[in-house]
């Protein structure tokens, strides 16, 4: 995922309904090697009328982030990074990640 410069890459396992591991690597703007000042993330399935739901995201190392996220039927669900860049800067990334 991209957005303000910043690149997201994230990895969703197993992609199923239920419980399901979430990494995200970071890399800042102009493939700075500074790190990010954290991320938060969050999971809805609009077409079922389910709102935003956090996910919590614990810090592994310098722009590196895990967490579980849980999706509870199948469907097209929208998956939000919000990257704290620097005091003053943040980045939000979005995708849309199919469940079967």
């Amino acid at each position: 995922l991209t957005a303000s410069g910043l690149i997201a890459s994230v990895s969703i396992s197993p992609g199923r309904v239920g419980a399901n591991e979430v990494h995200i690597l970071v890399t800042p703007p102009g493939g700075s090697i500074l790190p990010v000042l954290g991320a938060t993330a969050r999971v809805s399935l609009p077409s079922a009328g389910i709102p935003a739901a956090p996910a919590t995201l614990l810090t592994e190392g310098a722009n590196h982030f895990s967490g579980v996220v849980s999706f509870t039927q199948p469907g097209e669900w929208t998956f939000e990074i919000i990257v704290q860049i620097s005091e003053s800067e943040t980045a939000l990334l979005k995708a849309t990640v199919p469940i079967p």
